[in-house]
């Protein structure tokens, strides 16, 4: 046992906060984290990554595999490193170099524990698909707003929201998402900003319209789709009840 390597954490089950009573807890030690055929090494100094490094590589060989050391990245979480933590490792004739920010399965893991760099990746992909399909869908007068909302749901909210289930939003998140939402569905409605203006449209009036296209859609369904485009849209007002404070995690 290396001091420094894995990481201890602490829990209890008697429905107590944890905060303010600390006895009588139980704990656990991690020292790797797995998925398929991906690793995260957990330690608490550099020593411990050092070590824990060398010796992942080393059982690896045992069993006739080896570590990419281009694909491995070192991050820090939940504090300033020093100049120290943040220079390379050496492993072989290879670096393995620090980052802040690292992407994974799609979304972005920021060393800093906030959620803004992996929603600000989610909504340039999903303004980048709303205005591939703006003028052949969002735009086109010859479909019904029902059909719009489908293809919202099913292409656009689909990749706004992925990996959303991971995520804890701050208010500032989610007025960015609430944001980008509804200048989505003001287009899709058929609101411009000029008309918005002149004619005081609110941002309710907005969801009070997008509402009654659900209320219909869910009354006459079309089979065709009616089936796809539930969890997206349920994602969407989850993260809408479960604000935090600002500043809080």
């Amino acid at each position: 046992d290396t001091a420094g390597v894995g990481m201890t954490v602490k829990y209890k089950h008697n429905r107590k906060l944890f905060r303010r009573y600390t006895r009588n807890s139980d704990d656990t030690r991690f020292t790797e984290l797995q998925f398929a055929d991906d690793a995260a090494l957990l330690t608490t100094t550099r020593a411990g990554i050092e070590e824990a490094l060398h010796k992942c590589i080393e059982v690896a060989s045992h069993f006739c595999s080896s570590v990419s050391i281009p694909k491995t990245k070192l991050m820090i979480p939940g504090r300033e490193a020093t100049a120290d933590d943040m220079a390379p490792i050496l492993v072989g004739s290879d670096w393995v170099e620090n980052v802040t920010e690292f992407q994974y399965l799609g979304s972005v893991i920021a060393a800093s524990g906030r959620m803004q760099p992996d929603i600000d990746r989610r909504i340039a992909h999903a303004s980048r698909a709303f205005g591939t399909l703006c003028k052949p869908a969002f735009e086109n007068r010859d479909l019904r707003v029902k059909t719009k909302r489908a293809v919202y749901q099913a292409c656009v909210l689909s990749v706004l929201l992925y990996g959303s289930e991971c995520w804890t939003l701050l208010r500032k998140d989610m007025k960015r998402l609430d944001s980008f939402h509804h200048g989505c569905i003001r287009t899709i409605l058929g609101i411009s900003n000029q008309q918005q203006q002149i004619q005081h449209i609110t941002s309710r009036n907005v969801r009070h319209q997008w509402a009654i296209v659900k209320q219909r859609q869910r009354t006459f369904p079309n089979a065709g789709y009616s089936g796809l485009v539930t969890r997206p849209e349920c994602l969407m007002s989850e993260y809408q009840r479960s604000a935090c404070s600002a500043g809080c995690p």
